[in-house]
């Protein structure tokens, strides 16, 4: 276990004369005058990658700047089994959401380095394809990205040591990846009780045996970035090894404000450089990058940065006196994210993992285990298996709404399921008890949402707008997931075991009632992306994305983006050192790579359940050996970024390795508020400098790049920056005062997200995760075991299986809207299996009971929100609007994926096990109860993409995207974004349907998988574009 400030401690009592990277804690440390080739602004899944890729060239210079702190040693970040905890600690800020919550989200500028849930999915073949097809770019295909995929990852085996053979496919991922993925580290005893549902339900829950084999389709083991029970991240996988080199610098503590125009090349402005600060009261300085300024700073941060750069919309920027520099309409827009309900069951069992939460003594004994070897309960995730299923083709949403989803390997909906009670909406019940969670999260989701600028103040948080559940595609879905988590507890497997569902969800039958519940409880999966998307390359009218297919932005020169606002792995074995044969594909795997994956590190009693259900309604619900193999459909086994029982991330797997090059600076601590324009080439602006700050209090200072600006800032934060440099929709940043530099209007919009409702059933079990939550005795017990060798349940992911699901063809939401899956690999949503009760909308049940929950999360959704300046200070957040369930076809796809989830748990391999529907869920039963259940429950699952969208290089008009095909913004110089705000997708275009809903399908399309491994990818592949570029120079 090497966390990043250990390896800091490590690196600098170095002697000798070794030259390494310096970490600079302070913006006032950083040398004057210091020139670096690129400035990677955000630490997260895209600027670790960055960091790590980039500093492989000697004679670059590369600084990477992040607005959080280094110091990670915390216990929160490292235990697996303490995830649900990291969204209301310190290392998490706070953007306002123009919605009805507020949504927690990171206040770095890449989801720092560390802070991710662990599911490791990477989308169906489909969502790549997707994505070539739109950016007219063959290079982002899922079979061009192959190498890249297996590159980053490798499978660890579980602490335990139980066998992983058939709960993953080793084909389908590397084997030598800076990313570890671990399976559940700790077997739960609902393991065989999902596997056999998935089985006795296989027509509509086949098993997977690997969702990331490119079908993600079915229910399979849970896959999580978890390596020898401890979290993996960027900061372990990329950035801590990295250290060692000269060549790149680690700025922390400081926010980028803006990107700063530099000058003007071919009437195209450069942005090569970023204006930073501390605080909002610090001293702001500008920091110039010779090449690129490429903006990592997620979703949300990125295209705050971008507007209040003056590069997003013209009007909104102008609204905050911000100048626009480049009308960049789509900056900000289009906000995507995963849409969220959990359904808990009590169970007739005391073994689940509400008694991490009841019994303080199995509490500490799990976390002595933890602190002893990574085992236990705490080493795991908390879903053993996840699913990702289809609305069948004739569901009558496909009447008025065609399919959102990438194709047939995409799922509509997701579950996740916990062996104890999960909700993001409800408390752990006062009374106890012991449950099963199934996480309903919609994954092809119609509803957009947007950031927006609060103010022209880069302190103030940007304004998010999720629309959750914003369209009748999205509520359908969350509704009919649901449904489907019902059918698939339903089950024979769970007889003896479910005892009753929980809560709500036992009151929500009806449609009616299942949609209410929804929208009662409905969370984010915090999967936001799109708010800066890749569109065709040289278009920057609204709607064509705001970056190019090579992630620059659109009408820039030196700005790129890089994270999920645009939009790798090495298979570890699980914890529990079981046997994982049969539960992932080996040959989709990297051997390599730097990205730890893990199948669930400890075996829980529905595992075999989720299967044997998958089995039994194989039609339905096919087993997939591994869903990143590229056809993502079936139910298989989960794999998260989990290694030896310990979280992997972006930082541990790329940055943290990289640290050791002499050719690599990282600053945290430090805010880019804009990118600034450092000369014209050919009347093309330059971008080669950022203004960074400390606080809005700060000096700000300016950095020059020689050769780019790389945005990795995130799909928040990166269209932000853009449109405070002057890059994005012209009238946007006027409005904000912002001169507009590059007028590219997709700066900030099509902003996707994965919504997720879950859906409960209690159980006639007590092992369940619910012991987690209810007995502190056993929390303290498996804390023991994690502490002392990463086994347990806090060493593994909570889910052990997932499914990806497709809609049926003959769906009656086809009958009206084009499919807007990427194909027939890529899901409409997905399934969660849980092992106990998850909600995020409903507390933990105060009865003791145990649960069974599906997290259903529609994963093709047809929503688009979008991000937008608050006003022209970089410190202000921008406006978020995610339009979650803002269209009928995701509607259509959540209320399918709950009944899917219904249909797969009335498989014979619950009888027993599943006692009832819990809560609100149980009182969903019409379509219309479906709608409201999901529309009051559903959530996001912060998959933000597509907000700086990458397009057909060349096109700069709405619609077009922000990025050409090689992550360069439009219409610049010098400027690239690396993160999920590239992501993309323009479907349907010239389509016949008259529905008003088609029109969304121009808009980049989220992958219908978790964005995090997505980002990986792009992030990979944009490293070699910038070295090929370099070399070619």
């Amino acid at each position: 276990m090497f966390c990043l400030t250990r390896l800091l401690v490590l690196f600098l009592a170095f002697s000798g004369t070794t030259v390494h990277a310096i970490l600079y804690q302070s913006l006032s440390h950083l040398p004057p005058n210091k020139t670096y080739d690129y400035i990677i602004v955000g630490g997260g899944a895209g600027g670790g990658v960055l960091a790590n890729c980039l500093s492989e060239v000697a004679s670059l210079k590369i600084l990477l700047i992040e607005a959080g702190s280094s110091a990670f040693q915390n216990m929160t970040i490292e235990v697996p089994g303490l995830a649900a905890r990291l969204p209301n600690s310190q290392f998490v800020g706070s953007y306002s959401m123009n919605w009805i919550w507020e949504e927690d989200i990171d206040d770095s500028q890449g989801l720092e380095f560390y802070y991710h849930f662990m599911v490791f999915t990477r989308g169906s073949m489909h969502d790549f394809d997707r994505w070539a097809n739109v950016t007219e770019d063959g290079g982002w295909s899922w079979e061009s990205l192959q190498r890249y995929r297996e590159k980053i990852d490798k499978i660890t085996p579980p602490v335990d040591g139980h066998d992983i053979t058939q709960q993953f496919d080793p084909s389908a991922h590397g084997n030598f990846g800076p990313l570890r993925i671990g399976l559940p580290g700790t077997l739960q005893p609902t393991d065989d009780l999902v596997l056999n549902a998935s089985t006795q339900l296989s027509n509509e829950f086949p098993f997977n045996l690997d969702y990331n084999s490119g079908n993600t389709i079915g229910v399979g083991w849970t896959q999580s970035t978890i390596a020898n029970g401890v979290r993996d991240s960027s900061a372990v996988a990329y950035i801590e090894p990295v250290l060692s080199r000269s060549n790149i610098d680690v700025l922390v503590n400081t926010r980028v404000t803006r990107v700063i125009q530099t000058g003007i090349q071919s009437s195209v402005p450069e942005f090569r450089a970023v204006e930073a600060s501390a605080s909002s009261n610090g001293t702001k300085y500008t920091l110039s990058a010779r090449r690129e300024v490429i903006l990592s700073s997620g979703a949300v941060k990125t295209p705050h940065i971008l507007m209040l750069s003056g590069i997003g919309d013209s009007s909104h920027l102008s609204s905050h006196s911000i100048k626009t520099i480049v009308d960049l309409p789509d900056v900000g827009r289009n906000l995507q994210d995963h849409t969220l309900v959990s359904s808990s069951w009590s169970v007739n069992s005391t073994n689940t993992r509400d008694n991490l939460t009841e019994d303080t003594a199995f509490f500490q004994n799990q976390l002595n285990l933890w602190i002893a070897n990574g085992s236990g309960e705490l080493g795991t995730v908390s879903a053993s298996q996840v699913g990702w299923f289809r609305l069948p083709m004739n569901s009558s949403i496909f009447d008025t709404v065609p399919d959102p989803s990438a194709g047939l390997t995409s799922a509509h909906y997701e579950f996740l399921f916990t062996n104890g009670f999960s909700s993001f909406s409800e408390p752990f019940p006062s009374d106890g008890g012991h449950f099963f969670t199934v996480l309903t999260a919609m994954v092809s989701p119609t509803s957009r949402g947007n950031i927006s600028l609060a103010s022209s103040d880069p302190f103030d948080s940007p304004v998010i707008n999720p629309n959750l559940l914003g369209t009748a595609f999205d509520i359908f879905t969350i509704r009919e997931g649901v449904k489907a988590a019902r059918r698939f507890m339903s089950a024979p497997a769970w007889n003896g075991w479910i005892l009753q569902e929980h809560g709500d969800f036992s009151q929500a039958h009806t449609d009616e009632e299942i949609e209410q519940y929804a929208r009662n409880t409905a969370d984010t999966v915090d999967h936001v992306s799109g708010t800066v998307s890749m569109g065709k390359t040289g278009t920057t009218i609204l709607g064509s994305g705001a970056l190019n297919s090579d992630l620059t932005v659109k009408g820039t020169i030196g700005l790129r983006v890089v994270d999920a606002s645009a939009f790798l792995d090495k298979v570890v074995p699980p914890v529990d050192g079981h046997n994982t044969t049969g539960q992932f594909d080996p040959s989709v795997h990297g051997q390599l790579g730097q990205l730890g994956i893990s199948l669930p590190g400890v075996l829980r009693p529905t595992d075999d359940r989720v299967l044997d259900a998958s089995a039994q309604l194989s039609n339905e619900f096919p087993f997939n050996l591994d869903c990143n193999s590229g056809n993502t459909i079936g139910v298989g086994w989960t794999q998260s970024t989990i290694a030896n029982g310990e979280r992997d991330s972006s930082a541990v797997a790329y940055i943290a390795p990289a640290l050791s090059r002499s050719n690599l600076d990282v600053l945290v601590n430090t805010r880019v508020t804009r990118l600034i324009q450092t000369g014209i080439q050919h009347s093309i602006p330059e971008f080669r400098a950022v203004e960074i700050t400390t606080s809005s209090n700060s000096t700000f200072q300016v950095l020059n790049a020689r050769r780019e600006i790389i945005l990795s800032a995130g799909a928040v934060k990166s269209p932000q920056i853009l449109m405070l440099s002057g890059i994005g929709d012209a009238s946007h940043l006027s409005s904000h005062s912002i001169k507009p530099i590059v007028d590219l209007p997709d700066v900030g919009r099509n902003l996707q997200d994965h919504p997720l409702v879950t859906v409960s059933w209690t159980v006639n079990s007590t092992n369940t995760l619910d012991n987690l939550t209810e007995d502190t005795t056993f929390f303290q017990n498996q804390l023991d075991l994690w502490i002392k060798n990463r086994t347990g349940l806090l060493g593994s992911a909570r889910s052990s299986q997932i499914g990806w699901v497709r809609l049926p063809d003959n769906a009656s939401i086809f009958n009206t809207i084009p499919d807007p899956s990427a194909g027939l690999t890529s899901a409409h949503y997905e399934f969660i299996f849980t092992n106990g009760f998850v909600s995020y909308s409903e507390p933990f049940p105060s009865d003791g009971d145990h649960f069974f929950t599906i997290l259903v999360a529609v994963v093709s959704p047809t929503s688009r929100g979008n991000i937008s300046l608050a006003s022209s200070d970089p410190i202000d957040s921008p406006i978020i609007s995610p339009n979650l369930l803002g269209t009928e076809f995701d509607i259509f796809t959540m209320r399918e994926g709950i009944k899917a989830a219904r249909h797969f748990v009335s498989a014979p391999a619950w009888d027993g096990w599943i006692l009832e529907e819990h809560g609100a869920f149980s009182q969903a039963r019409t379509d219309e109860e479906i709608e409201q259940y999901s529309r009051n429950t559903a959530t996001t699952i912060f998959h933000v993409s597509g907000t700086a969208a990458m397009g057909k290089t060349g096109t700069t008009g709405p619609g077009s995207g922000a990025l050409n095909s090689d992550l360069t913004v439009k219409g610049t110089i010098g400027l690239r974004v690396v993160d999920a705000s590239a992501f993309v997708s323009h479907a349907f275009v010239g389509t016949s349907l008259s529905s008003p809903e088609v029109m969304l399908w121009k808009k980049p399309f989220i992958v219908a998988a978790h964005t995090q491994t997505a980002t990986y990818i792009l992030a990979e592949r944009a490293s070699d574009l910038i070295k090929d570029t370099f070399y070619r120079d």
